[in-house]
C-alpha cells in the first residue's frame, strides 16, 4: 500500500468534529451535574446516581458499537458512523442543556444514556476513520495529533464560554445562561464540522477485505494479544492519572492553596499547555518512537505532580508552573496510545486476516473513560476516608495533606505503570515496516 502525506486542510477537516464532540464532555463533568442538582431541583444524590449509571451503561456499549462498525464496514464506512452518532447526540444535547425546571430523574437518565450512546459511535467512528487514512508509522502520529489538538481546542473553547457570559453581566439566571450558551455553541459547531469533514477529509485507504468475528470470539482473540493488553493498561493509567489530577483541582487550588476562584484558570492553563506540547511530541514520536515518547510524557506528568506538593499556599505563579508542566504532555499522552493502536491493528489484520478497527478503538474509549471516572471515585473515597470535608477544610487545614499527597504521588505511581508497559514495547517502526512489506509481497504474489 502506498504511503501518502495528508495535507493540513484535509487534516483539519478530519479532526474538526472532535472540537464539539470533546467540548461536550467538559460541561457534562463540570457544569451539568451541579446545574441539575441545584437549579433543576434533583439533588446531589439523585444526580450522582444518574451520572454513575449512565457512565456504566456507556462503558458496556463501547465494544458493542465497535463490533457493529466492523461487521457493517463494507456497507457503512467509518465516517458515516460519525454522522449517525451525531444525530442522537445532538437531540440529547438539546434536551439536556435546554431543559426547563423542574427536572425529572427518568428524563435526565434517558437523555443522558442516549447522549453517551451517540458520543460512543461518534468517537469510535472518528478514531477508527483517522486510523485508516494512512498506513505510515509517523503519519499516524500526525493524524492522531491533529485530532487531539481539536480535542484540546474544544475543551478550551467551552471553558471560556462561562467566563464570557459572566463578563457580559446580563440580568438573567446565570446558571441557566451558562449551560444554554455552552449547549448552543456545541449544537452550532456539530453540523458545520461534520459537513466539512464529509466533503474534505481524506477517506479510509487501509480497509482490508476480510470477515469480522462475532463479539465473543473477537473479545477472546483480543484478550490473547499481549501487545494490545499492554497498551490498554497504559491507556487506563493515562486516563486515571488525568482523572485524579482534574478531580482534585478545585479542592487543591481553592482550599489547600487558598486560591479562591482560580481553579478554572489553572485548568485552562493545563489545556493550553497541552495544545502547545502536542506538535513537539508528534515530532519526538518520529525520532524516538511512539512507545518511548509515551513513557516520556508519563515522566513529565510525574514531575508536575511532585511539583504540586511543593507549592506554598497562595502562590499562583508556582501553581501555574505546576499546571504548565503537567499539562504539557497531557494531550500527547492521550494521542500516542491511539496512534499505537493503529499500528497494532495493522499487524493484527496481517496475521489474523480480520479487521477489528471499531472494536479495538472501542477498548481505548472504554479504558480512558474508566480511568477518568475512577479518578473521581477513588480520590473522593480516599479523601472521605481520612476525614476530608470541603466545608470544614476551608477553616481547618489538618486534612489538606491527603489532597496534596494524592496530587503528587498518584501521577508518579501511574507514570511508573505506563513506563513499565512501554518498556521494550515490541511493536515499533521497524516491526511495522516488516508487516507492511510482507503484506505487499503477498499481494503481488496473489493472482
Amino acid at each position: 500500500m502506498a504511503t501518502r502525506s495528508i495535507g493540513a486542510g484535509a487534516m483539519a477537516a478530519l479532526s474538526g468534529p472532535a472540537v464539539p464532540m470533546f467540548a461536550l464532555m467538559m460541561p457534562l463533568v463540570i457544569f451539568i451535574p451541579p446545574f441539575y442538582a441545584e437549579h433543576m431541583g434533583l439533588g446531589m444524590a439523585a444526580v450522582g446516581t444518574i451520572f454513575t449509571v449512565g457512565r456504566l451503561f456507556d462503558v458496556v456499549t463501547d465494544p458493542v458499537a465497535g463490533v457493529v462498525m466492523d461487521k457493517t464496514r463494507h456497507m457503512i464506512p467509518k465516517q458515516a458512523w460519525v454522522l449517525i452518532g451525531a444525530i442522537p447526540l445532538s437531540i440529547a444535547t438539546w434536551q439536556i442543556f435546554f431543559a426547563q425546571a423542574p427536572g425529572n430523574t427518568a428524563t435526565l437518565m434517558t437523555w443522558l444514556i442516549i447522549l453517551y450512546a451517540g458520543w460512543t459511535f461518534m468517537s469510535v467512528g472518528l478514531f477508527s476513520w483517522a486510523s485508516e487514512v494512512t498506513d505510515d508509522y509517523h503519519e499516524r502520529s500526525r493524524v492522531m495529533g491533529a485530532v487531539q489538538m481539536a480535542n484540546a481546542v474544544g475543551m478550551i473553547m467551552v471553558l471560556l464560554i462561562p467566563a464570557v457570559v459572566e463578563l457580559m453581566d446580563i440580568q438573567a439566571d446565570l446558571d441557566l445562561l451558562r449551560v444554554q450558551a455552552m449547549g448552543g455553541t456545541i449544537l452550532l459547531l456539530l453540523p458545520i464540522t461534520l459537513v466539512i469533514a464529509w466533503f474534505y477529509a481524506p477517506k479510509a485507504v487501509s480497509v482490508q477485505e476480510s470477515e469480522s468475528s462475532a463479539i465473543l470470539p473477537a473479545l477472546k482473540h483480543a484478550a490473547r494479544n499481549r501487545v494490545l493488553r499492554r497498551l490498554i493498561v497504559a491507556d487506563f493509567g493515562v486516563g486515571l492519572k488525568i482523572g485524579i489530577f482534574t478531580a482534585l483541582t478545585v479542592f487543591f487550588v481553592e482550599i489547600v492553596l487558598g486560591l479562591e476562584g482560580r481553579a478554572g484558570l489553572l485548568q485552562l492553563t493545563l489545556l493550553c499547555s497541552s495544545l502547545m506540547g502536542l506538535p513537539l511530541f508528534v515530532y519526538a514520536a518520529g525520532k524516538w518512537g511512539k512507545h518511548t515518547t509515551l513513557a516520556v510524557t508519563a515522566a513529565l506528568s510525574a514531575l508536575g505532580g511532585l511539583l504540586a506538593m511543593t507549592i506554598p499556599p497562595g502562590s499562583i505563579l508556582w501553581a501555574i508552573a505546576c499546571y504548565l508542566i503537567f499539562g504539557f504532555s497531557a494531550g500527547a499522552s492521550q494521542m500516542l496510545p491511539r496512534a499505537i493502536m493503529a499500528d497494532i491493528l495493522d499487524e493484527e489484520t496481517s496475521i489474523a486476516g480480520e479487521q477489528r478497527t471499531g472494536l479495538y478503538f472501542s477498548f481505548l474509549t472504554t479504558t480512558f473513560k474508566l480511568g477518568m471516572g475512577l479518578g473521581v471515585g477513588v480520590t473522593y473515597g480516599i479523601a472521605a476516608l481520612v476525614g476530608f470535608d470541603p466545608v470544614t477544610a476551608r477553616e481547618d487545614s489538618s486534612t489538606h495533606w491527603v489532597i496534596t499527597t494524592m496530587m503528587g504521588i498518584a501521577p508518579l505511581i501511574l507514570a511508573t505503570l505506563i513506563s513499565a508497559m512501554m518498556w521494550k514495547f515490541p511493536l515499533n517502526k521497524e516491526r511495522l515496516e516488516q508487516v507492511r512489506f510482507a503484506r505487499e509481497a503477498e499481494a503481488q504474489i496473489s493472482p
